[in-house]
């Protein structure tokens, strides 16, 4: 600022120095020139220079103050610059925090967004929430309308339970009344599997007893004749179940002891299993079994406290009279049997059998006092059980002996039939006609026509096996066990006749050559009978063949007549059926390859036709028949769906229940035999989750419901099942069930 001044005053007093010089030369001049013309514009040029030299005064005026002001601008630059600079580095550092904050700003953008998607998540689950609330709202109601429904029920139950408190404390009241009635009367409650097993004992100690009697041969020393008139004297010829031949051949041993075991089971039926001992006289016992036929009719709670109090009133002499009756009984099967048991062994079979009839009180003492009275049939029926020991006692072979065709009908009660009420105690057994030893009886009593006797003696003579000569003859077909086709022509032995022979040389069997048979090989189904309209699946029928078949084999005896197994599978489902297998004469021989191929065989080769379409594999069993063999395959239920279903069929819903998922299936054509335990249970956890099926259940109907379903199953699963595991039907589907149906419902 000092230079600028000190500048500025030397160039002003310059100029007024070179005014004045100026002057100075002008005045010059004019005295050199001396004109005036030329002055006077000197003195304009000089005037103007004044004038200018003012105005170039007021210009650097001007520019003094430009320079100030320029001054002054440079001092605010200056500051403007200091102010720049601080700026510049504050926005330096403004700027390295802006980066930083960018950076930031990335990472908050990018969680935001997270969160963004978040929200929008959380956003709709809480609309499915809020939809899921209205629904629960509405469940809300709908089980508390059902509560109300509920509490109404209690209270009616309650009242109802309360009626039969009243009713179950006056029926406990009869009930101690009854049972204190019970106890005087001495009413004795039987376990009929025991009772059952107790006789089946007995049956074996009465066989063994006839078997070791008279399952013996006669002693060289017997005569026909005073055989034949001891046992007509005693009644034995009369109470024999067949015509027996007097010899020592395997049949007349046979026959002999049947005889024995069916006398003793008359004793037993008459004398032994009564409903009481006393009164004795035949009048009284007339009298009381009138009174209680009567009862019986009436009333059986009747019939049995009158019978228990008869029992009571004799009880001090009930024993006395049971050892006469048991006495009495020994002395009647001794006189009528006596004649076939040799002396020295009279006072064996004596004791032994009066053992085994007071084993026989002793077995039937608590039946008598039983509440439901007792019933014992001694009238052989034909599905009466043959007795194992006579399937057995012959030894022959099938190229040896042709059987004689005789229905197999039971000939006599060998021990008879007890029952308890509904309850079949002893199912008793029979002789049957077509027993082989029966028949070769028949044979020989046929052959000899009568006892063959010689010098009062009986004959031995052998009939021979058919051979040439002169003298031969045909066997009689007019004789009560005729032979059948298939017999050859046999020999009367030269010169045989009534002579005198000993029992050593008995009467041998015949044994003929048979012509063989063509095999029968035929298939019965019952859809080609139109008789019936029971069908199951052939899964549920090729399931259990082998395990028949096998149980065939293992159960089948070696010689057998009018043998016969049966087994029921899938009881009380819509596909229960029966397997049998039925032997119609006698058999040496059964493969377990032929049973499984005839089963195969009915179960493949009868089908259910229904419009000449059977898409599900129906069937409907049926019968095949080879040779002696008849396989059998029998379906219980008729009342099924008909025309059979073509696709199986269901109806499904499934409910949410706040903690779980509630189902309910109806179903037919599938699941119709294992009670879903193979079919649907098993196909709820994969899909549902491990642990997920909780209270299962299921039902067969006894018969299709209006809709036609056979069953009902309900449980309960993890909630949000229904869309993914059953209302698209992959439940079902892998259960064996429908593929294209739906499941209605929530959740």
């Amino acid at each position: 600022m000092s230079t600028i001044s000190n500048g500025s005053v030397t160039s002003k007093s310059s100029k007024q120095k070179f005014s004045a010089q100026l002057k100075e030369l002008l005045v010059s001049a004019k005295k050199v020139l001396g004109n005036e013309r030329d002055i006077d514009t000197l003195d304009r040029i000089l005037d103007d220079k004044k004038e200018l030299e003012a105005k170039l005064s007021l210009k650097i005026s001007e520019g003094l103050a430009k320079d100030m002001e320029i001054e002054n601008r440079n001092i605010e630059i200056e500051k403007l610059q200091v102010a720049k600079k601080t700026l510049h580095e504050e926005f330096q550092e403004q700027f390295k925090s802006w980066d930083t904050g960018t950076l930031r700003q990335k990472e908050l953008e990018a969680e935001t967004g997270e969160l963004r998607g978040k929200l929008g998540e959380v956003t709709r689950r809480a609309d499915s929430a809020k939809s899921k609330n209205a629904e629960l709202q509405q469940v809300i109601l709908s089980c508390k309308t059902d509560l109300g429904d509920v509490k109404d029920e209690l209270n009616r139950t309650s009242k109802d339970l309360r009626s039969k408190e009243r009713e179950l404390s006056g029926a406990l009241t009869e009930l101690e009344s009854l049972q204190e009635e019970k106890k005087a009367l001495g009413v004795q409650v039987l376990d009929h599997h025991e009772l059952s097993a107790r006789f089946g004992g007995f049956i074996q100690s009465c066989h063994k007893l006839a078997k070791g009697f008279f399952f013996t041969q006669f002693p060289d020393s017997a005569t026909c004749d005073d055989l034949q008139g001891r046992l007509y004297q005693s009644g034995f010829t009369k109470m024999a179940p067949k015509s027996i031949p007097i010899s020592n051949s395997l049949p007349s041993q046979f026959l002999r002891m049947a005889a024995a075991e069916k006398i003793i089971a008359q004793k037993l039926c008459t004398n032994i299993f009564r409903q009481y001992y006393l009164p004795e006289t035949l009048a009284d016992r007339q009298a009381m079994d009138s009174v209680l036929e009567r009862l019986l009719r009436v009333n059986s709670r009747d019939e049995a406290v009158f019978r228990l109090q008869l029992l009571s009133a004799y009880k001090s002499e009930e024993n006395r009279q049971i050892t006469s009756v048991v006495k009495s009984t020994v002395q009647e099967v001794v006189t009528v049997l006596g004649p076939l048991i040799s002396p020295d062994l009279q006072g064996d079979f004596q004791s032994k059998l009066g053992k085994l009839f007071q084993e026989a009180v002793k077995l039937w003492g608590p039946v008598q006092r039983s509440a439901v009275r007792a019933c014992v049939d001694n009238e052989p029926e034909d599905d009466w059980g043959s007795f194992k020991d006579y399937d057995g006692l012959m030894d022959s072979t099938p190229d040896q002996t042709k059987q004689v065709l005789i229905p197999p009908n039971p000939i006599d009660s060998l021990f008879p039939r007890v029952s308890i009420g509904e309850d079949i105690i002893c199912q008793g057994y029979a002789l049957w006609s077509s027993q082989n030893m029966v028949v070769a009886a028949g044979l020989e009593c046929s052959q000899a026509k009568s006892p063959i006797l010689a010098h009062g003696r009986l004959s031995s003579s052998r009939a021979a096996v058919a051979r040439r000569g002169s003298d031969r003859r045909r066997l009689s077909l007019s004789t009560s066990s005729a032979i059948g086709d298939g017999w050859t022509d046999t020999l009367t032995p030269p010169g045989a006749q009534r002579g005198h022979h000993s029992f050593s040389d008995h009467v041998t069997i015949l044994f003929v050559l048979r012509r063989p048979r063509p095999v029968v090989d035929t298939q019965i189904c019952h859809s080609s009978l139109g008789t019936s309209k029971a069908y199951a699946s052939a899964k549920a029928l090729n399931n259990n063949i082998d395990d028949f078949c096998q149980e065939v084999t293992n159960n089948e005896p070696v010689i057998t007549i009018g043998w016969t197994w049966s087994k029921i599978y899938y009881r009380n489902t819509p596909e229960e059926y029966t397997m049998t297998v039925a032997i119609s004469n006698r058999a040496f021989n059964s493969y377990e390859n032929q049973c499984i191929d005839a089963m195969r065989s009915i179960i493949d080769g009868c089908d259910v036709p229904v419009n000449g379409s059977n898409p599900m594999n129906w069937k409907q069993g049926g019968k095949r028949l080879h040779g002696d063999y008849t396989y059998k395959i029998d379906i219980f239920r008729q009342n099924r769906p008909w025309p059979p279903p073509t696709k199986p069929r269901q109806a499904c819903e499934g409910w949410y229940k706040i903690i779980w998922q509630h189902y309910d299936i109806y179903g037919g054509g599938w699941a119709n035999y294992d009670w879903g335990a193979k079919s649907l249970q098993p196909a709820i956890n994969p899909c549902c989750g491990l642990g997920s099926l909780t209270g299962w259940n299921f039902e067969y109907f006894d018969e299709p419901d209006e809709n036609g379903y056979e069953w009902h199953s309900w449980f309960n699963t993890a909630i949000g099942t229904r869309r993914r595991c059953f209302d698209n039907n992959r439940i079902q589907c892998a259960a064996g069930g429908p593929c294209d149906s739906y499941c209605g419902g929530n959740g």
